[in-house]
């Protein structure tokens, strides 16, 4: 599989760095490549400024984010295209002079859709995980499918509800209080 060229490489940090190493890092290459310690070098210029790039994108937290879904990604469409190509392979080197009939038909077509599937699922299993952004995305998607518009007027109907509840009740505890008397 191809390695991908990240914003880690360019400052020789690990992906699951803390930001103060990649701080120390910054700062150790940056004073390294700088154009004015460095003037007989040509490319000096060029390789501060991805030092500075690379820098400034993993210090941002949100960018950082976007950051490693985009390397997630490239590799998971690597390793995708690994698979089709193995597949694809295995289905050249595979196939058959005569084509099968009845049940050698059906077990060669389940192989090549298991084969797709597995495919499938690595794509899958290569992505990582990254906590929403808005906690309670889960209670507008329920108020959405329950027919709510908007989380406000969801919010206002609850509330509304325990309102007449609790007005329910004390007028139920009146009733008995009167005529508890009698």
């Amino acid at each position: 599989m191809a390695q991908v060229h990240t914003h880690y490489d360019n400052l020789k940090v690990t992906r699951n760095a803390p930001p103060e190493v990649i701080r120390a890092a910054y700062k150790s290459l940056s004073q390294k490549f700088h154009p004015d310690r460095n003037p007989e070098n040509p490319n000096a210029t060029r390789t501060f400024q991805l030092i500075s790039q690379a820098y400034e994108v993993l210090s941002d937290p949100l960018k950082r984010r976007d950051h490693d879904n985009w390397i997630a990604n490239v590799e998971a469409e690597a390793a995708q295209g690994e698979a089709a190509a193995t597949a694809a392979a295995a289905a050249a080197s595979a196939t058959p002079t005569a084509r099968p009939s009845g049940r050698a038909r059906h077990f060669s077509q389940s192989r090549t859709a298991s084969a797709a599937w597995s495919a499938q699922v690595a794509q899958w299993n290569s992505r990582t995980w990254q906590p929403p952004f808005d906690t309670h995305r889960w209670r507008r998607q329920l108020w959405r499918m329950q027919g709510v518009a908007s989380t406000t007027r969801a919010r206002l109907n609850t509330l509304q509800l325990s309102r007449l509840f609790f007005c329910l009740v004390l007028a139920m505890l009146l009733v008995v209080a009167v005529f508890s008397d009698y």
